[in-house]
């Protein structure tokens, strides 16, 4: 018998995407978007370029009924129809076409769950988006945050360079001979941000 095997399992749960916290600007009091609306706009949006980003577009109307009734939302919901525009923009710009339209020689990946132990402690989290190249890889993290635009972004990217840091990780152990590249695209103004990472904390 292990006696290790009886002790609670030690789990470092990164700040998963789809429980986004409100990261304050200096100065200016705004975030993602506090309270219950600002939580489910972030899960919805997430959902939504999942399952929209691995079908055809003709199709995205329907499969955006059943996304609503996934959260309990009326087909006609102006939020959810808000939501959907966001993401039929992100998905149809030209600019994040070698993000979402990547072509065959890349694989692309939604909602990779990874786990694996650091300084002691087993991490777990949710990559958004993974594309793997030939020669590199692109983790992809998505910020529903309201308030984004060109002159924030960079500000409200160094509040999750630690939990980049942590996913960066777990990849490189994967993938340790592809080149890694970490970024953020807020969904809001559809900017791609790129973060460079070091070790994890422990």
């Amino acid at each position: 018998y292990e006696p290790r095997l009886g002790q609670p399992l030690q789990l470092h749960e990164i700040a998963p995407s789809l429980q986004e916290s409100v990261v304050p600007l200096p100065g200016s009091g705004i975030g993602s978007g506090a309270g219950e609306d600002g939580r489910l706009r972030g899960v919805v949006i997430h959902r939504l370029l999942q399952v929209l980003s691995e079908a055809q577009r003709a199709s995205w109307p329907q499969l955006v009924q059943g996304i609503a009734g996934e959260f309990d939302l009326e087909g006609d919901d102006a939020r959810l129809q808000q939501w959907y525009q966001e993401c039929d923009h992100l998905l149809q710009n030209p600019r994040l076409s070698h993000i979402f339209a990547a072509g065959q020689e890349v694989e692309s990946l939604n909602e990779v769950p990874i786990i694996y132990s650091h300084g002691g402690r087993t991490v777990h989290g949710v990559i958004d988006r993974l594309l793997l190249r030939q020669d590199e890889a692109w983790l992809i993290d998505y910020k529903t945050h309201r308030h984004a635009d060109a002159e924030n972004c960079a500000v409200l990217a160094a509040d999750y360079r630690s939990q980049l840091a942590y996913y960066a990780h777990g990849i490189q152990q994967l993938w340790p001979q592809r080149r890694l590249r970490t970024f953020l695209l807020f969904t809001t103004p559809g900017l791609l941000h790129e973060l460079t990472v070091s070790e994890p904390p422990r």
